[in-house]
């Protein structure tokens, strides 16, 4: 093994078109392991996709692309957005989440069997990862998960997600509930500009519920935010943070 192989098997690299192989096939060969099919930057603002792309994909194509990609390397992690509440990069090629309305007046035995059923058709296609789902309670502004959370109360959060979970992982994808440690007040995008998280810690722990449910219900993976918590860590995004990795590893997944 050398440094550079290494360095690839912890990448995501991530599209927005099934137009890859000439990136990811020498990517594979040097030790890559994993994909992100994402979306355009305009679907995921929209929270759907697009109709050209409606119209061009298919489950055929999209199995076909993704099992070119596994014959380089047959353990490739293949990661898609598929949020309850959100966006859904596999609209049209795997039967629908629950809507959140729809999941709010489900018992959890109904909205686990509706998210197996969608992970089980994602599972033919080679998906074997979802970035999903989303954890964090947004009680203040959040340009970022505008449309994309499940909810401002706690216990309703925690009891979707562990519905989600349970259904995703039953037929074999890995849910990764996103985004540690919870961000209920953002200002802008942080895709987009230097934002911070500036609640307090008592107010993050708090609405850290869902997390623990989560973690409870068996999630596999956890992602950790992209915006520095000001209360833990004001110096580093919480992805790249010490303290709250540390804090998530000793406080929440024991």
């Amino acid at each position: 093994m050398t440094i550079e192989r290494d360095a690839r098997a912890i990448l995501l690299p991530a599209f927005d078109s099934l137009d890859f192989h000439v990136v990811m096939e020498p990517f594979l060969r040097n030790g890559g392991c994993s994909i992100l099919i994402g979306e355009s930057r305009s679907e995921y603002v929209a929270r759907r996709m697009s109709k050209e792309r409606l119209l061009k994909e298919s489950a055929s194509l999209f199995l076909e692309e993704i099992s070119r990609l596994k014959s380089a390397n047959p353990h490739l992690i293949v990661a898609v957005d598929e949020e309850m509440s959100g966006i859904r990069r596999l609209e049209a090629l795997a039967p629908p989440l629950p809507s959140l309305i729809e999941a709010r007046s489900l018992p959890p035995v109904e909205v686990e069997r509706r998210c197996f059923e969608n992970a089980k058709v994602a599972r033919a296609l080679g998906v074997t990862m979802y970035l999903a789902p989303i954890a964090d309670v947004v009680d203040g502004q959040n340009p970022w998960l505008a449309g994309r959370t499940l909810g401002t109360d706690k216990e309703e959060v925690s009891r979707l997600v562990s519905a989600y979970i349970s259904g995703v992982q039953r037929a074999g994808v890995i849910a990764t509930t996103k985004h540690f440690p919870g961000f209920n007040h953002l200002d802008a995008d942080p895709a987009l500009v230097d934002v911070s998280l500036h609640t307090f810690r008592e107010e993050i722990l708090e609405n850290a519920g869902p997390f623990h449910a989560a973690i409870k219900a068996g999630t596999k993976a956890i992602m950790v935010g992209p915006a520095p918590v000001i209360a833990i860590d004001p110096e580093n995004a919480a992805c790249t943070s010490e303290p709250i990795i540390s804090m998530l590893r000793r406080d929440f997944w024991i």
